[in-house]
C-alpha cells in the first residue's frame, strides 16, 4: 500500500476505456481523472465499485442527465502521515476537463516543493481550494486572480513566498483566507481591503513587515482576525494606531501576539473595547506597558471567553475591571510583571477552567475565595512570592486536574487534596499532575490516556485516567522533614522527592 500511494502522479498516455468502467458515468475525457482518483485512494484494489461518483473523495452533480464532477476532496485522510500522503504532479492538467469542479481540496499531500501551476486559474468555477500542508514554493501566482467565485482559499503552512500579488483583490467573494505560516515578504498589501465579504482572515507568522495597515479596518463582516507571529510588522507613533479596529464590530476572534504594540498602549483597552461581540482575544508578548486599573467607561467585554494578555510588562497589580468579565473560561497573565495579592474578586469568575499567574510578583496569602472557582481544571501559580500556604477550599475543588506550584515550599495541607485521598475506583474528576519540581512532563494524547515523564521514565496510562495521580517535588532545596500529610494520599501512583535536603518525617 506505501508504495501505491508513493507513486508519482504523472500522465504520458491516456488509459484505454476497456480497463475501466467508470466510463459509464463520465465522458472519455475524465478518463485519466478517474485514474488520478484509483491512484490516490488504492480503488483497483479496494473495489469500490464502477460508480466513480461514489468513490471517496468525489462528489458529482447529476443535471440534464449528464454527471458533472463538482468535488474533488483529496486530502491526506491520516493528516501529515507519510504513508498515506500522494506525491508528485497532484494539479494535473487533466483537472481542466472538470470544467464544473467547484471544490478541489489536496491538504496534507506533499507536492515536492513544486510551485502552483497557471493552470488553476483556469478552474473559474471554483469556490473552495485548499491547498495548504502541501510542501508548496515560490509565489501565489497572479493567475489565481481569475477564480472570482473562490469563497475559501487556504494555502497556509507552505514554502510560499514573495509579496502578495495585487490579483488577490480581485476575489471579492472570498469569505475565508488562510496564508498563515508561509515565507512572504514585504507589508500587507492594500488591495485586502477589496476583500469586504472575509469573514477569516489569518495572516499569522507570514514573515511581514512594515506598518499595520488601518485599510484592514474596512473587513467590517470579519468574524476571525489574526495577525500574530509577524515580528517585524509594528504600529506607528500616531496616536491613533489601532482606531481602525473600532469598526470590525462583528469581529470574534483576534489575536495580534507577538506584534509591537506599545506605541498603542495608551489605548489598546478603549480601543478593543468596541468589539462587544468578542469572544477570544490574544495580545501576549506585545510590549503592552501601560494597564488602566480602571476604567472611565463602560465594559463592553461580556462577551469575552478567552483573554491571553501574558508576557507584556504592567509592573502594577491586578485591574479591577478584569473581575468583571464572568464569562471567562481561560485566563492567562504570566510573566506579565503582575504584583500584590490576588483580589478576592477572582472569585467572580465562576466560569473559569484554565488559569495562568506564573512567573509573576504575587504575593501571600491567597483568597478563599479561589474555592468558587467550580469548574477550574489547570492552575498555574509557580515562581511567584506566595510562601507555602494554600487556601484549604483549593483541596475540595474537584475539576482540578493540574496544579503547577514550581518553586514552591510545600504546603502543609497536601494531605487535604479530595482528589487524591480517594482509592475508589469511582470514575471522577482526576488529579492528574501536580507539578512543583522541574523534571515533570505532562504529555496530553487526548481523553482517553496520558503520558507522564518524570525521571527520565515514562508512564502511560489508559482508560484508567481517574487513578493517575502524580506529584514532583524535585529540584526545589528542600529542608526539613518530609511532610506527615504525604501518607494521606492513598490514591498517589508517583512521589518524586529527589535532590532536596531532607531529614527525616514529622
Amino acid at each position: 500500500m506505501a508504495t501505491a500511494w508513493r507513486s508519482r502522479l504523472r500522465f504520458r498516455e491516456r488509459w484505454p476505456l476497456q480497463y475501466y468502467r467508470c466510463y459509464y458515468q463520465l465522458p472519455a475525457d475524465l478518463v485519466m481523472l478517474c485514474w488520478l482518483i484509483m491512484m490516490a485512494f488504492l480503488l483497483v484494489e479496494e473495489a469500490q465499485g464502477d460508480d466513480c461518483c461514489a468513490w471517496n473523495g468525489v462528489v458529482c452533480h447529476n443535471r440534464t442527465g449528464r454527471v458533472r464532477v463538482a468535488e474533488l476532496n483529496l486530502q491526506n485522510p491520516n493528516g501529515t502521515e507519510e504513508e498515506t500522503t500522494l506525491r508528485g504532479e497532484l494539479l494535473h492538467p487533466s483537472l481542466l476537463s472538470l470544467t464544473h469542479l467547484r471544490n478541489l481540496n489536496l491538504r496534507f499531500n506533499d507536492f515536492e516543493r513544486t510551485q502552483i501551476p497557471p493552470l488553476v486559474g483556469s478552474l473559474h468555477k471554483l469556490s473552495y481550494l485548499d491547498l495548504s500542508w502541501s510542501n508548496l514554493s515560490g509565489i501565489i501566482p497572479p493567475h489565481l486572480g481569475n477564480l472570482t467565485n473562490l469563497r475559501h482559499l487556504d494555502l497556509s503552512t507552505s514554502n510560499l513566498g514573495g509579496t502578495i500579488p495585487p490579483h488577490l483583490g480581485n476575489l471579492t467573494n472570498l469569505h475565508h483566507l488562510d496564508l498563515s505560516w508561509s515565507k512572504f515578504s514585504g507589508t500587507i498589501p492594500p488591495h485586502l481591503e477589496n476583500l469586504t465579504n472575509l469573514h477569516h482572515l489569518d495572516l499569522s507568522d507570514c514573515n511581514f513587515s512594515g506598518t499595520i495597515p488601518p485599510h484592514l479596518g474596512n473587513l467590517t463582516n470579519l468574524h476571525h482576525l489574526d495577525l500574530s507571529d509577524n515580528s517585524n510588522l509594528y504600529f506607528p507613533k500616531d496616536g491613533h494606531s489601532l482606531d481602525w479596529l473600532s469598526g470590525l464590530s462583528s469581529l470574534i476572534y483576534l489575536d495580534m501576539s507577538f506584534l509591537d504594540l506599545s506605541n498603542a498602549s495608551h489605548n489598546f483597552l478603549s480601543t478593543i473595547n468596541m468589539l462587544p461581540s468578542l469572544q477570544q482575544l490574544n495580545l501576549c508578548f506585545c510590549s503592552i506597558s501601560n494597564i488602566p486599573l480602571s476604567l472611565n467607561f463602560h465594559l463592553n467585554l461580556t462577551s469575552l471567553t478567552t483573554l491571553d494578555l501574558s508576557g507584556n510588562i504592567f509592573t502594577s497589580s491586578f485591574p479591577n475591571w478584569l473581575w468583571n468579565l464572568t464569562s471567562l473560561s481561560s485566563l492567562q497573565l504570566k510573566e506579565s510583571q503582575i504584583g500584590g495579592k490576588l483580589p478576592i474578586e477572582i472569585g467572580n469568575l465562576i466560569s473559569i477552567t484554565y488559569l495562568d499567574l506564573s512567573l509573576n510578583l504575587l504575593s501571600g496569602p491567597l483568597p478563599d475565595t479561589l474555592s468558587k472557582l467550580k469548574h477550574l481544571t489547570y492552575l498555574d501559580l509557580s515562581y511567584n512570592l506566595l510562601g507555602n500556604s494554600l487556601p484549604m477550599g483549593i483541596m475540595n475543588l474537584s475539576s482540578l486536574s493540574t496544579l503547577r506550584l514550581i518553586n514552591w515550599s510545600i504546603p502543609h495541607s497536601f494531605g487535604n487534596f479530595s482528589t487524591m485521598i480517594s482509592t475508589s475506583n469511582e470514575q471522577l474528576p482526576s488529579f492528574e499532575v501536580l507539578e512543583m519540581g522541574q523534571d515533570t512532563y505532562p504529555i496530553y494524547s487526548g481523553s482517553e490516556s496520558i503520558t507522564l515523564i518524570t525521571k527520565g521514565d515514562q508512564f502511560t496510562f489508559s482508560s484508567i485516567l481517574y487513578l493517575v495521580k502524580s506529584i514532583d517535588l524535585s529540584n526545589n532545596e528542600l529542608i526539613d522533614e518530609i511532610y506527615e500529610e504525604f501518607r494521606y494520599l492513598a490514591g498517589l501512583h508517583a512521589l518524586n522527592l529527589s535532590r532536596n535536603y531532607f531529614k527525616g518525617t514529622r
